[in-house]
């Protein structure tokens, strides 16, 4: 995703809000009156299905044939199949419609217009608390399935950082489907799984200051990496099935040119440093970085006894890439991610191995202790600035601020996951 900087007199394209589920005062009403608070329980109790997977019903003739017969047999089958896709949209809509009317709260109206760390904020964690519970979060994510929309997450202060790095994430689909099969065990789990389930109906007010006190005991008042909120969620959220990556270094002395094999298992990801002409840096520099035998290091060879050599790397990747661009705030480099990559070369694979990119999160640095992150993200073969409460169409990608780190996401990882 090629960028450029945006001039501190040009404005940027006109925002899309929050987009609100299109009721009209009398259904609001109606659901307010009908459910008073809450979905239809028992049509909640049904599971729910692949809708894509579901075939429109045909009508036949009838006949003895047992050819006809088992045509008959399909009409029937996709008959229950209609019903039940029927019946999981009204589901959906439900859960949708509470949500909404959730949001009509005086509580969520004060707190989105004025944010803050005061009464406002405190009140509005409470309400969260009472009405996102477990049991209804599970619902909205076993039956809300809604891809049409970008949702907004609200900035209090100095939240901007979080907020970054959980906007790349929700981009990336392996992320989400992870949310939704982890087992909840934790009050962090739990956490997570209110904002996936926010974002998926709309809500107006998400924040995730509650995650971030439980993930790094946050301070309300000061600012923090955005990397280091990503590392948090690798040590205390991720668990064994969320794969990070391994790499597998073969180290060539450069003296007796002897080979030793060494593994880093949860490695960070970063990329290279200025060599030969690679400028701006890009993904496709860092597997040449990777495989070349061009990362000189200075170890001890075992052999020989000594100092300095070269590795050749090769990953042993999950669904999710984490890619960090660092260095170039300080190197005067530009990193430019490219919106997808074949990484077979270094994955030491046969087939290709495409991946897409799901975000990349800028960080612009006002001052030597204060700056603002943001988010690009791919939706729907668009790029969009996602700027805490705020969300832009982009399409020359003009972003403030430099890339500060890149999330891709592996473009077969539903297939791939299945074959596990």
């Amino acid at each position: 995703m090629d960028t450029f900087a945006l001039e501190k007199n040009q404005s940027p394209a006109k925002p899309i809000f929050f987009e609100r589920i299109p009721i009209l005062a009398s259904a609001v009403k109606s659901i307010r009156m009908s459910i008073r608070g809450k979905p239809n329980k028992e049509s909640l109790k049904k599971r729910s299905i692949d809708l894509s997977e579901i075939e429109t019903t045909s009508s036949y003739e009838s006949s003895d044939s047992s050819e006809n017969m088992s045509s008959n047999n399909v009409i029937a089958v996709n008959g229950v199949q209609q019903k039940q896709k029927e019946e999981l949209w009204t589901i959906a809509k439900e859960l949708e419609q509470h949500v909404f009317c959730l949001g009509e709260n005086r509580v969520v109206k004060n707190y989105v217009s004025m944010k803050g760390y005061g009464e406002t904020h405190r009140k509005l964690a409470d309400y969260v608390k009472i009405n996102f519970t477990p049991g209804f979060v599970n619902k909205i994510l076993l039956n809300v399935h809604n891809d049409k929309r970008l949702t907004t997450i609200v900035n209090p202060k100095n939240e901007c950082f979080a907020i970054a790095t959980l906007q790349a994430l929700f981009a990336c689909p392996p992320f989400v489907d992870y949310i939704e099969k982890k087992k909840s065990v934790s009050l962090i789990d739990d956490a997570m799984r209110v904002i996936a389930a926010q974002i998926r109906t709309g809500w107006t007010a998400i924040n995730c200051t509650n995650l971030l006190k439980l993930l790094m005991n946050y301070k309300e008042e000061k600012e923090e990496d955005a990397e280091d909120f990503y590392r948090a969620l690798e040590e205390k959220y991720f668990d064994a099935s969320f794969q990070n990556p391994t790499e597998y270094k073969t180290f060539e002395c450069n003296e007796c040119y002897n080979e030793e094999i060494i593994i880093d298992k949860g490695t960070r990801i970063s990329l290279p440093p200025p060599f030969k002409f690679h400028n701006p840096a890009r993904m496709r520099s860092l597997v040449a970085y990777k495989i070349g035998y061009v990362e000189q290091v200075e170890k001890t060879c075992h052999f020989c006894g000594e100092i300095g050599g070269c590795f050749q790397t090769m990953w042993d990747l999950g669904n999710i890439l984490f890619v960090s661009a660092s260095s170039t705030h300080t190197d005067g480099r530009i990193a430019k991610f490219e919106d997808r990559i074949n990484l077979k070369a270094v994955e030491n694979l046969e087939r290709n191995s495409y991946w897409n990119l799901g975000g990349v999160v800028y960080y612009e640095q006002f001052s030597k202790f204060h700056g603002h992150y943001v988010t690009v993200v791919r939706f729907r073969d668009k790029a969009y600035l996602m700027n805490d409460m705020y969300l832009y169409e982009l399409p020359t990608a003009n972003v403030r601020g430099k890339p500060y780190f890149a999330i891709y996401y592996r473009e077969d990882w539903f297939i791939a996951q299945t074959h596990v």
